[in-house]
Formats: C-alpha cells, structure tokens, sequence
C-alpha cells in the first residue's frame, strides 16, 4: 500500500467533543496513570490519529491518550487527521513514536527538573522506602513540594503513579507536641515558606491545631514565630 501524500493528512486542534473512539484498549492502572501524569505535566507529546467523517472525528490511534486527556478535562486536542480510515494501518501509524523516543522527549521537556516526580515515587516505592505523606516531606521534601506543586497534593501524585494512599498510610501512634515541633524545625532548617500550612502534610497541620490551640502558637512553640 502506497504511503499517503501530505495533502491528505494535516494537522488540527479538535474539540475534545467532536472525537469518537472506534476501538477500546487496556493496559494496567499503573502504566495508565503514568501516561495520564506525564500528560498532566508536560502536555500531550503524540498527537492523536483521527479520520473526519460528517460532524464527528473517529479516533484511530490515541484511545488511551484520549481519555487521559478527557479525565484532565482538556477541551482541545492536537491531532493528525486522515481524509479516510483506509489511509491508516495499525502496522504503519503516521504519527507514532517508539517507546524509547517517547520517554527521550519526556526528559528533555522534563530537563529542568532533577527527576520527574512520578519517577521520584517508583524509586522510593521500589527500594521499600515508606511512602506516606509524613516520611516524603521529611525525607525527600523535594519530591514532597514537586508532588504538590504538579498534582495537587502528595495523595493525588500517589495515585498518577498507579499507588493506592490508603495502602501506604502510616499506622502511628497520635502526634505529640515533640513530634510538631521536630517536623517543623526540620523544615525550617531546609528553607521555603515553612509557615504556610501548604507546605506541610495535613495530619501534621491538624495536630498542631489540636494541640497549641493555632498553627501560629505551633510555630511559636518551636521558635519559628518571628519573621
């Protein structure tokens, strides 16, 4: 079969409501929510495959970037669009890229970055390191703060690296007073805006609340009060 002349494929950002899977695929939670967080945090690297019949664009290669995209609620997506499906076989994809190409341009896009935070997570989770919220921010703060600052929340870039929280929750006896200002005096040492309680996991928050009475008597506590 002869390849396609350029005239019959272009490009285009289409309404993410305009697209129609033709075919379902699966791969396991965990490989999807590293696709899904990859997207989440450079973009979408390969565009989708597409035919244009009618009103509607039938997805030919990308289901599973399509609803990574769809969950994030990406409302335009960059596609290759095909004037027919016959233009298009599974063996001979216009627009793929391997797998090692893949991961080639999620370093460069993720250069500035020491490691990207999923990465982070994989690392710790496979040399048995705990995981929980407590232990990142007070071993590994970095990746702590990039997992808030990409995700949300230490939970959620968790869960994009395929790890359920509620499997790694610390099962501890209650905080103590000791215990917070430890935590906090540790994270004053390390710099950044140490006062702002977004900076710390919520557990740590609520037991200072509960026991100084403010999150501000909790850094007087632990001699951090002043400006």
């Amino acid at each position: 079969m002869r390849k396609p002349k350029s005239a019959q494929i272009e490009g285009a950002d289409v309404p993410i409501v305009k697209l129609t899977p033709l075919r379902k695929r699966t791969i396991s939670k965990k490989n999807y929510n590293r696709l899904r967080a990859n997207i989440k945090a450079v973009g979408l690297i390969e565009p989708l495959c597409v035919c244009h019949e009618g009103d509607q664009y039938f997805i030919l290669d990308g289901y599973l970037r399509y609803t990574a995209l769809l969950e994030l609620g990406i409302e335009t997506v960059p596609c290759l669009v095909l004037a027919s499906r016959d233009l298009y076989t599974p063996n001979r994809q216009v627009n793929h890229l391997s797998g090692r190409q893949e991961i080639q341009m999620l370093r460069k896009a993720l250069e500035n970055l020491d490691e990207t935070t999923i990465e982070g997570i994989l690392m710790r989770e496979q040399a048995g390191k705990p995981l929980h919220c407590l232990a990142a921010a007070q071993q590994a703060s970095r990746l702590y703060d990039a997992a808030r600052r990409y995700f949300g929340s230490w939970r959620e870039a968790l869960r994009s690296a395929g790890i359920d929280p509620e499997t790694v929750r610390r099962k501890h006896r209650p905080y103590t007073a000791d215990d917070i200002i430890s935590h906090l005096k540790l994270r004053a040492k390390e710099g950044g805006d140490f006062r702002s309680t977004k900076q710390h996991p919520e557990p740590i928050v609520r037991a200072a609340r509960r026991l100084f009475g403010s999150w501000e008597r909790a850094l007087e506590a632990a001699g951090l009060n002043s400006a």
